[in-house]
């Protein structure tokens, strides 16, 4: 196992302990809404999450291309673009989950708080980094 593999799975479990609390959060405290948002507003939310959600899985080579050049000049390597991938779709997914919970603390439906909080939970538990490409190591002479 590769230290960068390492990484990942730590911030992966990080990110599932954050959402089981969150998620916690989301059904054990009621909401304190003095008012039921539009019924607008809660499809909007939902397909920006369940987007997200999509993107965190298929926008992954997206997210290596438009890692940003280092401070030098240079074109970022292999496993630097693979890490900001990754990132880049966990953080998405965090994202549906963070949509769930201001669903419910506006006091929007329910089954559509509890639906993206368990997509998300589900999601970070199928997420994987992937194998990171290899580490050339140039000796020169």
């Amino acid at each position: 196992m590769t230290p960068q593999v390492n990484v990942m799975r730590v911030m992966k479990w990080s990110f599932i302990v954050f959402g089981l609390l969150q998620s916690f959060v989301v059904v054990r405290i009621p909401s304190t809404a003095s008012e039921v948002p539009n019924a607008t507003f809660e499809v909007v939310l939902t397909v920006i999450a369940v987007t997200n959600l999509v993107v965190a899985f298929a926008g992954r080579r997206f997210f290596e291309k438009l890692t940003p050049k280092t401070t030098s000049g240079a074109a970022p390597t292999g496993v630097v673009r693979w890490r900001m991938g990754n990132v880049a779709g966990l953080a998405l997914i965090e994202s549906c989950l963070l949509f769930g919970f201001v669903l419910h603390m506006v006091g929007g439906s329910n089954r559509l708080a509890y639906l993206l909080c368990g997509g998300a939970m589900i999601s970070f538990i199928l997420w994987s980094p992937g194998k990171p490409p290899e580490v050339i190591n140039i000796v020169r002479r």
